[in-house]
């Protein structure tokens, strides 16, 4: 027996259909003409490759608002009200310079998680959504060969959407900014600012330790998504990581 991904078209990606057709535009004359009509599946296995083509883990694509934990400080609830106005807007704002999203500052309170929720949204609604965690994605274009690297760097280039994860990423308190990242990082960035296309963005520092590695990547992102920036200061007790640190309670 034949199995179909989709029964209705028996994966024909749609059908053949006859239609009473006004051949003169008044009304009067009638013939049956056949059409294509396009199955709904064809829109949807679109859908399903842009989010196998993301990088988006299985994982992450379970990153909802519904499962963003609710117990949390009302600062923290405020980055997730900030995320899901920026996915209302959308829309509105996509071919504006200020089109993106910025959730900077303390780690371990969701910021991933929420620029995920809006992701996965998107991409359900057919856009296109590339994830590029700043630390690994970085590692693999220099470790890689060079046509490798202009790949991935074309393709951030010029995403619909472009989601940068854990920006600068530090260790031991300094961030990851080679010469070499921050050339790439720019290269990127500007493209993408000079043509309105829009950053979800991710960071442990904040704007202003931005500046200080590098001016002209901070500046631009800032302008980007100044509408929709969040920063949290540090403080380890916000850290859902930590939560059985400080007995569960948060500040």
């Amino acid at each position: 027996m034949t199995t179909y991904d989709c029964d209705r078209c028996k994966d024909q990606f749609g059908w053949i259909e006859k239609r009473e057709a006004d051949v003169f535009g008044n009304g009067q004359l009638v013939r049956e003409e056949e059409v294509w009509v396009t199955c709904t599946c064809v829109e949807q296995r679109r859908i399903e490759r842009l989010a196998k083509q993301s990088q988006i883990t299985e994982k992450f694509s379970e990153k909802k608002f519904s499962n963003f934990s609710s117990d949390v400080s009302d600062e923290v609830k405020s980055l997730a009200r900030l995320a899901k106005k920026y996915f209302d807007d959308f829309n509105d704002i996509r071919h504006n310079q200020q089109n993106s999203i910025a959730l900077l500052g303390q780690p371990g309170i969701g910021k991933t998680h929420l620029l995920m929720a809006v992701s996965n949204l998107l991409l359900a609604k057919g856009k296109q959504v590339m994830y590029f965690p700043y630390v690994s994605t970085l590692k693999a274009m220099q470790a890689n060969n060079f046509e490798n690297d202009v790949r991935i760097t074309e393709s951030a280039c010029n995403a619909e959407i472009l989601f940068i994860d854990d920006l600068y990423k530090p260790v031991d308190r300094k961030p990851q900014a080679s010469e070499w990242q921050c050339s790439k990082m720019y290269d990127i960035i500007n493209h993408r600012y000079l043509n309105n296309l829009p950053i979800l963005l991710s960071s442990e520092l904040n704007f202003g330790e931005m500046l200080a590695v590098d001016e002209a990547i901070a500046s631009r992102l800032f302008e980007m998504s100044k509408q929709y920036t969040k920063s949290i200061n540090k403080n380890a007790k916000l850290n859902y990581r930590m939560k059985e640190l400080f007995g569960g309670a948060q500040a």
